[in-house]
């Protein structure tokens, strides 16, 4: 493979499509600042991923109190993670839900389901 600049491609066509598209959106950032509205009054964060998934997910807990002091916090995440969370500083209330296809438990899938 050829490295050109910032991309791993060997197809020409291909590197000067991911720079157009760069281009393209560097400028629809600039020109596109919105600001988020300020009543905001709950939040829910859902990840009903598996451990690591929900510890990367509490990084931007800490950026949403600084941005909003009075916020309430949800994190919707699976039964197996509730106890990382329990004690957790920002949030406030803990949602579960279990996916049958994340369910890890060595069992049938119609338990699983159930």
């Amino acid at each position: 493979m050829v490295f050109k600049k910032k991309y791993l491609v060997k197809n020409f066509w291909l590197y000067l499509f991911l720079l157009l598209v760069d281009f393209f959106t560097f400028f629809l950032k600039i020109f596109n600042k919105k600001k988020l509205p300020k009543n905001i009054n709950k939040i829910l964060i859902s990840n009903i991923g598996h451990l690591g998934d929900v510890v990367i997910a509490t990084a931007v807990l800490p950026i949403l109190k600084k941005n909003y002091p009075d916020i309430f916090i949800g994190f919707l995440c699976s039964s197996d993670c509730k106890d990382l969370l329990q004690d957790h500083l920002y949030i406030d209330k803990i949602h579960t839900f279990d996916h049958f296809k994340l369910n890890r438990k060595n069992c049938l899938i119609f338990q699983k389901i159930k």
